[in-house]
């Protein structure tokens, strides 16, 4: 079955707000992109946020094509979005060259690092074959935010 043109518009107004919860909720958008050099070699950090930010932009009939359990503020969303990618951009050009394609964790859990205090965390590098890092955390607040509201 085709996907038809409002579809596609609302499945990227998903994609956007799938950004926003990891942002949010799990890893900053700045760390993430900073990590995903590591596993994209050949795309930079920079390139990587002007993707997410050209697929960010939406219509108020794209929004209102998603199914949610309560309404969306459309307002609201785009303010967050706009901060996200505002805070990710910041973050991206204070980033040293060294380490971009690094994951930094503290005490088992990814976090978007002090750049000025980069020894205190353990890192892990991306690989082209590698897997992202999970924890329990990640998987409980994903499936608690698209609709699996486990315990």
């Amino acid at each position: 079955m085709p996907v038809t043109k409002l579809q596609s518009d609302a499945l990227k107004a998903l994609a956007s707000s799938r950004s926003l919860t990891v942002h949010e909720r799990v890893l900053p958008l700045g760390a993430v992109v900073c990590a995903a050099v590591g596993r994209f070699p050949g795309q930079t950090p920079e390139e990587m946020l002007a993707d997410i930010r050209r697929h960010s932009r939406f219509t108020a009939d794209e929004f209102h094509a998603l199914a949610t359990e309560s309404p969306l503020s459309i307002d609201d969303v785009s303010r967050r979005i706009r901060d996200m990618l505002e805070d990710a951009d910041a973050f991206v050009q204070q980033t040293p060259t060294e380490v971009l394609g690094v994951l930094f964790l503290r005490d088992g859990v990814a976090v978007q690092p002090n750049l000025k205090e980069l020894a205190l965390y353990e890192v892990r590098s991306g690989l082209m074959s590698g897997i992202w890092p999970s924890s329990p955390e990640i998987s409980r607040d994903m499936l608690w935010r698209y609709g699996e509201r486990g315990q």
